[in-house]
């Protein structure tokens, strides 16, 4: 169990780095306090839910009601399938620079 959480949260953790990225990229021309409360909004999302979904892994399924469990259940899904659609958009992106670029430096 300890190392399918851990590389959950791996693979959680990459997800969330790649996205950064983007997000990062798109808002590079806003002011510094712009960027900075969108870097404190950004992390706060997924460290509480990793929080939480590690508490939910170590306490049992049953300390939460059903409800809450549900609910925080389709937070952290509805939130990392966005980050995997934009980090696959980003991706593909990423792979055709990649591309152009050895084409370019090859056929010099």
């Amino acid at each position: 169990m300890a190392l399918r959480i851990i590389l959950t949260l791996l693979f959680i953790t990459v997800i969330d780095l790649y996205a950064w990225q983007v997000v990062k990229t798109a808002t590079r021309h806003w002011s510094d306090t712009a960027m900075r409360a969108t870097a404190i909004l950004y992390w706060s999302v997924p460290v509480l839910l990793l929080f939480s979904m590690l508490a939910s892994a170590f306490m049992g399924s049953d300390a939460l009601p059903k409800t809450a469990g549900t609910v925080l259940r389709s937070l952290i899904f509805m939130s990392y399938m966005a980050k995997l659609i934009m980090s696959g958009a980003a991706l593909i992106d990423d792979v055709r620079r990649l591309i152009m670029w050895v084409i370019k430096n090859i056929f010099k």
